[in-house]
């Protein structure tokens, strides 16, 4: 191959690197996703807490249920 020539292929090292990168920024993206989502759901289980006539126990357990707990 001749200075300045592209491959048409990528060497399979490259193309095994090119994967890794491209799951590794997938599990970024995921994890990222879930965390928003698992935020969001902590905040609508504590509004729903303070909201009259609803039993602060059943919304405990369905938060606890979902994995919405603090720290999580």
């Amino acid at each position: 191959m001749r200075v300045g020539q592209r491959r048409l292929t990528p060497r399979p090292d490259e193309d095994a690197r090119a994967r890794a990168e491209r799951e590794a920024r997938m599990t970024v993206a995921v994890r990222r996703i879930r965390a928003e989502v698992t935020e969001a759901g902590r905040r609508e289980a504590q509004a729903a807490r303070r909201e009259p006539g609803m039993p602060p126990d059943l919304v405990d357990r369905v938060t606890r249920r979902l994995g919405l707990g603090p720290g999580r």
